[in-house]
């Protein structure tokens, strides 16, 4: 859990500064009006929603981004909205080349601490969900097994994982590394 609010924390640190470092150094804006700020936060929120959890690029997972990326610009926007209205006072990024005003003013100040909380809220909400499909630390493939019913009769079973022979069991290698073929001796006590 502590590694994916860590991936979290670092994706939201890397795509919050890069925006507010494009806005500074290519655009020039230390300082952003209410409009820009609510537009810049949405951008940034949705971007957040593409690469954190499970990214865009993974297979199945276009419809989940896109959905987050819409939660994201939403939620985003939101944060900014309380940001100015309920935020600290004067912040001086001056020393940084960043600008001096509200929080919801610098970019380089809002735009990291959404991404952040963005990052790190969808990254849980992914591995919570991995954790219940079962899908972390069980990734065993199915295996086929042929079972004997009778003598003349053979079907075959799927089972999942490595399985403990029940008495009067044996395992006999089949020639594949992963197949194992389960054997019944009939008479045999041990």
């Amino acid at each position: 859990m502590l590694s994916r609010l860590a991936l979290g924390l670092v994706l939201g640190l890397i795509v919050g500064a890069c925006g507010a470092f494009g806005l500074i150094v290519a655009l020039g804006w230390s300082t952003v009006s209410a409009s820009a700020a609510y537009v810049l936060a949405a951008a940034t929120g949705a971007v957040m929603g593409l690469v954190a959890g499970k990214p865009l690029w993974e297979r199945g997972a276009g419809l989940e981004a896109t959905l987050k990326a819409i939660f994201g610009a939403a939620a985003a926007t939101v944060a900014v909205f309380a940001i100015r209205r309920w935020g600290p006072g004067d912040i001086d990024l001056a020393p940084f080349h960043a600008g001096r005003g509200t929080l919801g003013e610098l970019p380089a100040a809002f735009l990291p601490l959404i991404a952040v909380a963005l990052g790190c809220f969808y990254e849980v909400d992914d591995r919570l969900k991995l954790e219940e499909e079962g899908a972390f630390g069980d990734r065993r493939p199915k295996v086929r097994v042929a079972v004997d019913a009778a003598p003349e009769v053979a079907r075959e079973a799927v089972v999942e994982g490595p399985r403990v022979p029940a008495r009067g069991e044996e395992d006999i290698d089949v020639g594949a590394p992963d197949v194992m073929e389960r054997k019944t001796r009939r008479g045999v006590t041990s």
